[in-house]
């Protein structure tokens, strides 16, 4: 192994500590002599290359380690990349030996987009050490790369057409770029749906054309296909996870079916003093709504048929309502219209039904700011709302929305859809999630409490995490009003979003300690992003999707969780494919938890969103906690203090 200092981007190069970390005594004693010598710092890089010594080449600048099978194995990462890259950068891929959180990705060049850019798949690396196990995937099939070079300025992303390196620029250089992902996104339309089988004849072409003739004095990649997965590490959810409880404790599979044959399993109390109120940008959307809503169409038989919620105005006498023309102005119209017409402090029994342009994902920024400032107006005096795009209404197919609609509505005005079939369980389950605002300098945490597998929201709560005392605050809140309406509780669970920090696990602990509590306690680290590298076939169904409730281990503690609506080996009609979710046990102390248990109360959870009719892959202490953080994001990490805010789900 060859080290030499260097600025410049090289296939393979580490810092200065790593490297030292990992050699052994006497080679360390001298790596430390040759770098002290030429005044380098912990954090310089070294670029490393491993083949044999060419002693004219070597100045001094060249610090030479001879590998051996006792002395090897921390650099077998970087050998792999080394070899495997090498391989393909010689059938004309370009190579980013730095793509986090992956070892190394590759792009392929498919073919010419149009007269401006070509098209490129991007596949990822990632050896498995302990394993001895390499996995890759396509990252992506439609990256757009122009056909030409140009003079590019520093901190560019350049394609370098003469080492075949891919990377961001220190300085200026010449070399291909990758298209920025708005212009690419319109250029190239909606993503491709994800398909299992055609994933797995893709990846199988791929391994056979490009991997199976790759040659290694030091590894050897097998030629048999992808992996099979050992009895030991393959498990399924019970199926009483499946079941779902509606109205009569009558339990269905699928919400679809529960919904349409049973019912809502709570409908919302004092359903008489429900009242709605529009605020819309069309007097036509708002009344083909309100009529919907209240007559039914098509398959959707209304509101009060569906979920029990009649349909009556916030104003009985007048359609009053506040219509508008201008976006950006309905924040400051609305707080006048609410000062008139709502002088009291909190209104739970009115839900406020805003039409206009708030598509998501598709609203500008002034849309975007407006939906924020309307519904934390709404939210300040007790008023959940739902937001429905006028596209939507005006739809032919707005007969499908209707029915989500009309569950986030029952939801909001404290009714539960449905619930999990099995028993109550007595145990704390809180999580949380991040999202970074004003341009990722600052992160907020949102946190959402259960008291129970339920569903039922037991709080809510936004924290700017500079505050470091702030996550330990909330669980200490939360406990302590678990205890006053429920007791003591048998167990803590903390569905996380990152690796927790051995200070937080640490924290968590004393606070426990503090309050006198003698509770096990498990941390899952619950990555919402969903797996994209790591994924499996089933192959008693044609290599396609895994059925819903499998759950693979993947690494220590590691595993896939298939959540979807494969309810059977063969289902009677099709279904979406969904990619797995990733999970992690990163804390589990006593207390007789175990890898199924808490997986499965993972799934459980996917299975209380109340957004829609479709199961979520991924559960609501992540999901709504990442939409309290996004929501608390706009407003400094604050978030109305009453009942509502508190205890209703009014940010689905």
């Amino acid at each position: 192994m060859l080290l030499r200092s260097t600025e410049d981007f090289t296939l393979s190069s580490n810092k200065v500590q790593w490297i030292g970390d990992k050699l052994q005594l006497p080679i360390q004693d001298e790596f430390i002599d040759w770098v002290q010598e030429r005044g380098l710092e912990d954090d310089a890089q070294l670029a490393t290359e491993f083949r044999e010594e060419n002693p004219e080449e070597n100045d001094g600048s060249i610090f030479v380690v001879k590998l051996t099978e006792s002395n090897c194995q921390p650099f077998k990462r970087e050998l792999l990349k080394q070899e495997l890259a090498q391989h393909l950068q010689n059938k004309s891929f370009f190579v980013n030996p730095s793509k986090f959180p992956m070892d190394f990705s590759a792009y392929q060049k498919i073919g010419e987009f149009d007269n401006e850019y070509d098209q490129y798949r991007r596949i990822d690396f990632k050896w498995n050490h302990k394993r001895e196990e390499l996995s890759f995937n396509f990252g992506s099939e439609r990256t757009l790369v122009t056909n030409v070079n140009n003079n590019l300025e520093a901190d560019t992303f350049v394609f370098n057409t003469e080492n075949l390196l891919a990377y961001k620029t220190h300085s200026p250089v010449a070399g291909k770029t990758i298209c920025s992902r708005e212009v690419s996104a319109q250029r190239t339309g909606a993503p491709v749906k994800f398909n299992y089988k055609d994933r797995y004849e893709k990846l199988k072409q791929f391994a056979s054309e490009n991997l199976y003739d790759f040659e290694s004095s030091y590894f050897v990649i097998e030629k048999t296909g992808l992996k099979n997965v050992a009895p030991d590490d393959f498990y399924n959810v019970f199926s009483q996870q499946n079941l779902m409880a509606f109205s009569h404790e009558k339990t269905a599979v699928n919400a679809v079916v529960g919904m349409r044959e049973y019912g809502p399993l709570k409908k919302a109390e004092n359903s008489e003093k429900k009242r709605l109120l529009f605020i819309y940008d069309s007097k036509d959307a708002a009344n083909n709504l309100y009529l919907y809503l209240k007559n039914g169409h098509k398959h959707f038989p209304g509101l009060l048929s569906y979920v029990g919620i009649p349909v009556a105005l916030a104003d009985a006498n007048e359609s009053k309502g506040l219509p508008y023309t201008d976006v950006a102005s309905v924040p400051e119209e609305l707080n006048a219209f609410l000062t008139e017409h709502y002088p009291d402090n909190l209104y739970p029994d009115t839900l406020a039904i805003v039409i206009g342009p708030f598509k998501r994902f598709e609203a500008d920024e002034e849309e975007s700011d407006s939906y924020y400032k309307i519904k934390k107006t709404l939210l300040d005096k007790g008023i959940a709302s739902q937001f429905v795009s006028t596209k939507t209404i005006n739809d032919y197919g707005v007969h499908y929305s209707l029915p989500n609609i009309a569950i986030g509505i029952l939801a909001k005005f404290g009714g539960i859809p449905w619930k999990l079939a099995n028993k109550k369980s007595k145990e704390l389950i809180v999580g949380f999630n991040t999202k970074r605002a004003n341009e990722g300098t600052d992160q907020y945490l949102g946190s959402a409490v259960f008291f129970d597998n339920e569903g039922r929201l037991g709080g809510v709560k936004g924290l700017p995490i500079s505050d470091k005392t702030a996550l330990v605050q909330h669980l200490k809140s939360a406990i302590s009003e678990y205890m006053q309406q429920e007791g003591e509780p048998e167990r803590l669970v903390i569905h996380y979003y990152k690796p927790p920090r051995r200070d937080e696990v640490r924290n968590v602990l004393n606070l426990l300690e503090d309050m006198a509590l003698s509770i096990p306690i498990a941390v899952v680290e619950i990555n919402d992003s969903k797996a994209k590298l790591d994924i499996c076939f089933d192959a008693d169904y044609n290599m396609g999707m895994p059925e819903s409730g499998v759950f693979v281990k993947v690494g220590y503690n590691e595993y896939l969780l298939f959540n979807n609506n494969r309810y059977q080996k063969d289902p009677p009609r099709k279904i979406d494919d969904e990619l797995p979710i990733k999970l992690k046990l990163n804390y589990v102390n006593t207390g007789g938890f175990s890898a199924p248990e808490l997986i499965a109360q993972v799934y459980e959870f996917s299975r209380l969103n109340w957004k829609g009719l479709r199961q979520r892959s991924v559960p609501v202490t992540t999901t709504y906690s990442k939409a309290i953080a996004d929501f608390s994001s706009q407003f400094d990490g604050e978030i109305p203090d009453n009942e509502v805010a508190n205890n209703i789900p009014w940010f689905i």
